[in-house]
């Protein structure tokens, strides 16, 4: 089908305008720097897990344990302005190079008050020992949350993470925007209308006689379709 190339043109920009006015309306500026903090007292958190031996026997490559609730031994205090009121860790680990720490994902219920101010949600971090293990995110109070965990993992009976230690930054979060962006596009001049019907083409009274949807049918209008 045939359409104007002014009202194509026209059409595109305004869904470019419509995608710029979506996008501007939702994105919150961070006004103000990250806040960090540092968890100085090692905590040992521990708890089942379930082993599955893919490779030789013993811990090898592609061994890999699925430990639901590490709990803390204690909760020892982290200073007078800082303090972990609650922590359970969610831990799936594969030994990927032999006689090594393994890889890991943890997701981790963390609360934390610092001063009169307390913060909850997850945190989640991701690594292969024996360095650190990054904090790649968080939700609830802990959104964005960026920083490292170092722990000492080890494997009998169940899953340890020894002296654990957490040290991470927030931005201050701002909310969500209150109002949603709008989806009305901008008005667009009317596009010049397509005709619908056209008289047809005569057939020739004599000579040959050719089909009036030949495209080698000089009187045809090739770009339009009846």
């Amino acid at each position: 089908m045939y359409f104007p190339a002014r009202t194509i043109a026209v059409s595109l920009g305004s869904i470019v305008a419509l995608a710029g006015s979506a996008v501007s309306s939702s994105v919150t500026p961070l006004t103000a720097l990250p806040t960090c903090y540092d968890f100085t007292a090692g905590v040992t958190f521990t708890g089942p897990a379930v082993f599955v031996d893919n490779g030789n026997p013993g811990f090898s490559v592609g061994d890999f344990s699925i430990a639901s609730s590490l709990t803390p031994v204690a909760l020892p205090a982290q200073g007078s302005s800082l303090s972990i009121n609650y922590a359970n860790i969610a831990a799936i680990c594969v030994v990927t190079t032999p006689g090594a720490a393994p890889s890991c994902n943890l997701e981790i219920d963390f609360e934390f008050t610092h001063v009169s101010t307390t913060f909850e949600g997850k945190l989640f971090a991701q690594g292969t020992g024996p360095e650190p293990y990054a904090i790649t995110g968080g939700t609830d109070d802990l959104f964005g949350a960026f920083g490292q965990l170092d722990a000492v993992f080890s494997l009998s009976g169940g899953v340890t993470l020894a002296n654990t230690l957490f040290t991470f930054c927030l931005f201050p979060f701002q909310g969500v925007p209150t109002q949603a962006p709008s989806m009305t596009p901008n008005p667009t001049p009317n596009p010049t209308p397509i005709p619908t019907t056209r008289a047809p083409t005569p057939f020739p009274t004599r000579g040959i006689y050719r089909s009036p949807l030949r495209i080698a049918d000089p009187e045809v209008d090739i770009d339009r379709v009846p």
